[in-house]
């Protein structure tokens, strides 16, 4: 699978591995072993934490002026400016993509944790 991103737009796969890892290893070691497996609401957080830095550090990264340069020949000026982004996505758009996926995953689970409750009880 190939990666495309420009400036800090990889950081997005590294906050989202980075936060569901960290939420895992705190909620298991304050919760009891396997409680993020057996959970819904902890990847979802995991999710939204990820979604949170991409957020605000896309903004800030996203929005930081650029040069000026003057075309010698026509006397024209443009502005030269740094992106982040991943898969041709803003980093701070990233964020957004989150959040939508803590909520799926959120749901995803639910629904997994009843079939498995009601096979229980079948």
């Amino acid at each position: 699978m190939w990666l495309i991103w420009k400036g800090f737009g990889i950081l997005t796969v590294f906050f989202a591995f980075a936060s569901m890892i960290g939420v895992q290893l705190i909620v298991d070691n304050v919760l009891g072993t396997g409680y993020w497996k057996n959970n819904a609401w902890p990847l979802s957080l995991s999710l939204i934490i990820s979604g949170l830095i991409c957020w605000f550090l896309g903004r800030y990264l996203n929005s930081r002026p650029g040069k000026i340069v003057i075309d010698k020949e026509t006397g024209e000026g443009f502005e030269l400016r740094k992106t982040h982004s991943f898969f041709f996505i803003p980093l701070q758009y990233w964020g957004v993509i989150y959040s939508i996926l803590a909520i799926i995953a959120f749901i995803w689970k639910i629904k997994e944790i009843k079939s498995s409750l009601l096979s229980l009880i079948v």
